[in-house]
């Protein structure tokens, strides 16, 4: 009987080879890409997954409660940050202005002294080295060298 399909010892492999073909729950192959179903185990292992149970809790009005008290914390954070930048802003911008303001002074003192001290100095010095006697300029010169 080996041509005939009828016989039982082919019809016994054929239904051994249908079911190691067929899959089990059990048998199933997990999905290795982190994509493809289970993410959530890929990203955080078995013990952060959670139930359907959990999420319907997690929706009620005292989770409502804590999540507006932690935006309202939030909102008076953000008026405190921008607060604190305006006054920085200001602080910056009087510290600036007091920065140019010494600049300022400093260039009015080097004009005084360049401009108007030194040639004041330089011609009085030339009045008083020009009515002195010889005698006087050699004990002036040795000052000056």
């Amino acid at each position: 009987m080996a041509g005939n399909p009828n016989c039982p010892s082919k019809i016994e492999t054929r239904e051994n080879k249908k079911m190691k073909m067929k899959i089990t729950p059990s048998m199933a192959p997990t999905h290795t890409n982190i994509w493809a179903g289970n993410t959530a185990h890929q990203l955080f292992g078995h013990g952060i997954t959670t139930q359907s149970v959990l999420m319907d809790k997690a929706i009620d009005s005292n989770n409502n409660n804590y999540l507006m008290k932690k935006l309202n914390s939030i909102e008076n954070n953000i008026r405190t940050i921008l607060k604190q930048q305006t006054d920085l802003g200001k602080q910056f911008n009087d510290t600036n202005m007091k920065i140019n303001n010494q600049a300022m002074e400093m260039l009015n003192i080097n004009y005084i002294l360049n401009d108007i001290v030194c040639p004041l100095l330089k011609d009085v010095t030339n009045i008083i080295y020009t009515q002195i006697n010889a005698q006087q300029k050699q004990q002036i010169n040795p000052a000056y060298n």
